[in-house]
C-alpha cells in the first residue's frame, strides 16, 4: 500500500511538471550545487517582478515529464538528446514570453553566487546550451537598444548643428577681439 502511495505522489509531480512546461514554454535548467537555501529564496524574490519562477526539480521526474512531452514537441526531443541524463542538483527557471529581463536578472544573481550555473534552455522554441544562454543574458535589453538607436539617430544631427554654429561663434569671437583692440 505504501509503494502505491509513493508512486501516486510521483505521478502527480510528473503531471505538475508537464503542466508547468506547457504553461511556460520558455525555461532554463539551472545547476545549483552547494547553493545555500537563503540564496535561492533571494533569487526567487528578485525574479518575481519579471514573472520568472525558480523551482527545484528531481532529475528523474523531470526526465519522465520531458519524455512524455517530447512526443508532441520537437524542441523537447532535441533537449532530451543533448542534455540527458541530468546530474547534480537542478532547478527550472520558467520565464514569460518576454524572457530577456528575467534571464538578465538571473545572470546578475549568478555573478554574485558562483555555484549557480546555466545548463540548457528552451527559449522561443529553440534549444540553447550554457554558452549560448550566457551570450543571450549579456545582451542589452529592449529599452537599452531603443535608447542606443535614438542616440545614434540624434548624434549626427547634434554634430551638424555644432559644426554650423562653430564657424559663426568663431567669427563673433574674432570680431570681439578686434573690437577690444580698437
Amino acid at each position: 500500500m505504501v509503494l502505491n502511495m509513493v508512486s501516486l505522489i510521483k505521478q502527480k509531480q510528473v503531471t505538475n511538471l508537464i503542466d508547468l512546461l506547457k504553461k511556460s514554454p520558455n525555461f532554463v535548467l539551472i545547476s545549483f550545487d552547494k547553493t545555500p537555501h537563503k540564496k535561492l529564496e533571494e533569487a526567487r524574490k528578485k525574479l518575481s517582478p519579471f514573472q520568472a519562477k525558480l523551482r527545484v526539480i528531481k532529475n528523474t521526474l523531470f526526465e519522465k515529464a520531458i519524455n512524455k512531452i517530447s512526443s508532441a514537441n520537437s524542441p523537447f526531443v532535441e533537449l532530451k538528446k543533448k542534455f540527458f541524463p541530468l546530474k547534480n542538483s537542478n532547478a527550472i527557471l520558467t520565464l514569460p514570453s518576454d524572457w530577456l529581463e528575467g534571464l538578465k536578472t538571473f545572470y546578475e544573481l549568478k555573478l554574485q553566487e558562483k555555484s549557480l550555473n546555466f545548463k540548457s534552455a528552451i527559449l522561443d522554441g529553440e534549444v540553447f546550451d550554457s554558452n549560448q544562454i550566457l551570450a543571450l543574458a549579456k545582451l542589452p535589453g529592449k529599452n537599452q537598444l531603443f535608447a542606443n538607436i535614438i542616440m545614434s539617430l540624434k548624434t549626427p544631427l547634434q554634430k551638424f548643428i555644432f559644426n554650423t554654429k562653430f564657424n559663426s561663434y568663431k567669427l563673433i569671437y574674432i570680431l570681439k577681439k578686434l573690437a577690444d583692440k580698437k
